[in-house]
Formats: structure tokens, C-alpha cells, sequence
């Protein structure tokens, strides 16, 4: 697979800056930290957001994703939603 992680998003900035180290550590390529995912949303660099938040975050994650990308079938984006419920 051809995939890159450019940057990773979380409110509590001593997670973002453990998991921000632990994967340029591992992968070897530097990561961009974000507290504010419309920061990583505001930047045309990023092609695919991947999104694991509380339930009650994922639809305006969601919105805010589809937004960004200024609608998804004028550029032809695909959305996917799923769930972690066990069974």
C-alpha cells in the first residue's frame, strides 16, 4: 500500500504528542500534531481523513470532512461510516 500518514488529531495534547513520537519513531517520517481537526481539514495536502471519535462526534466530524472536500460529488469523494459495536 502507498499510504503516508501526515498527521494525526487529538484534543489532549499529551496523547497527540506521545502517539506524534511513537510513529515518527516507528515509520521514520515526520508527523504534523493537531488539536483542532479543522486545522487538518483546512489543509489541501491532506487527502483522506480517517476519523475515531465518540459517537456523538462522528456526524459533525463527518460534515465538517464532506465540507472540506466542498461536496462530495462535485469531486467525486467517497464517504464510509462504520461501527465498532461488539457483537
Amino acid at each position: 500500500m502507498n499510504v503516508e500518514v501526515a498527521a494525526l488529531c487529538d484534543i489532549d495534547e499529551n496523547i497527540l504528542n506521545g502517539r506524534v513520537y511513537y510513529l515518527e519513531k516507528t515509520a521514520g517520517k515526520k508527523v504534523r500534531g493537531f488539536t483542532d481537526l479543522r486545522q487538518v481539514l483546512e489543509d489541501k495536502s491532506i487527502d483522506v481523513v480517517s476519523i475515531a471519535t465518540p459517537n456523538h462526534w462522528h456526524a459533525l466530524s463527518t460534515i465538517w470532512a464532506c465540507q472540506a472536500a466542498e461536496a462530495t460529488r462535485k469531486y467525486n469523494r467517497i464517504v464510509q461510516h462504520g461501527t465498532q459495536i461488539p457483537d
